[in-house]
């Protein structure tokens, strides 16, 4: 996915970020939030506020996910944070977006999942976006176990909720 593409696919607008000087992360996570920006609008679970804020030491909170916060370690790695409990996520912010967008349009019905063969489909594109994105235990994976146990369960068209 092209950064175009990603732009194009939020016509809401995208969230840029400023971030105070005292904030460490690496050039190409600072870049990415401060010149293209993440999801404004009409997801709302995924909330961002272009707002980065120390939460612990080296990280960084900059958004949510339903009730849980969405943070940044010094590597520019995106987490769920949870009361110190930290869920990985994605590699960057830059991966998070372009998976967001994907989830988004399937979410939309743009992108059909019902087959064995879509499921294996699906999956592969989260891997090209972040190939650490399905590691055991983290929210992809997660969300696609849940996915093919809907596709399986019902052998008909399931969708990304």
């Amino acid at each position: 996915m092209s950064i175009d593409d990603y732009v194009k696919a939020w016509p809401a607008g995208l969230m840029k970020y400023e971030l105070a000087p005292l904030i460490s992360l690496p050039n190409q996570t600072s870049q990415f939030l401060q010149e293209v920006g993440l999801p404004l609008g009409r997801e709302p679970e995924w909330i961002f506020d272009g707002i980065v804020h120390p939460l612990a030491q080296d990280v960084y909170a900059f958004g949510m996910h339903f009730v849980t916060q969405l943070a940044l370690d010094e590597n520019g790695t995106v987490y769920e944070y949870d009361a110190g409990n930290m869920l990985f996520l994605n590699s960057g912010v830059e991966e998070l977006a372009y998976c967001l967008t994907f989830r988004k349009k399937a979410s939309r019905g743009r992108v059909k999942v019902q087959s064995e063969e879509d499921f294996r489909r699906f999956q592969q594109s989260i891997l090209e976006i972040d190939p650490k994105a399905l590691t055991e235990g983290s929210y992809w994976a997660t969300m696609l176990t849940k996915l093919k146990r809907r596709c399986s369960k019902y052998d008909s068209s399931a969708r990304i909720r």
